[in-house]
């Protein structure tokens, strides 16, 4: 997972602002229907320049990776020596403990290639 936003969510993790933020933005966003649209557009218009006006340099594929990286599935795509190594050797990880923009807006079930999604969205369209 990447260090930086990582670090930049755990910040963000207990700001109610962020999460309000968060929140009306999903509102806002609520005409796009395709629900890794509207992920991907709060991540590209609300998350990502609040985390450069806080001095973290990452940009929105590095944010759609650790969201899928951060999704139950992608928790469990891990391999086994990374999966020890991250986890003790525990079996079965839960990726739910990890603050990240869809789990806010529980929606962390989408994120499954939400970065491919993304990339072909943006380069197609």
């Amino acid at each position: 997972m990447n260090f930086f936003v990582r670090k930049f969510y755990k910040e963000m993790e207990n700001d109610p602002t962020f999460r309000k933020k968060i929140l009306d933005a999903k509102e806002k966003y609520d005409y796009l229907k395709e629900p890794k649209d509207k992920l991907c557009t709060i991540i590209e218009k609300v998350i990502l320049p609040l985390s450069e006006k806080k001095g973290y340099n990452f940009d929105i594929y590095d944010l759609l990776i650790f969201e899928e990286e951060s999704s139950v599935s992608g928790a469990q795509l891990m391999e086994e020596p990374m999966l020890e190594r991250v986890s003790g050797g525990i079996k079965g990880i839960d990726a739910k403990g990890i603050f990240c923009a869809s789990s806010v807006l529980n929606m962390s079930d989408i994120c499954k290639d939400i970065s491919t999604y993304w990339y072909e969205k943006k380069n197609y369209i």
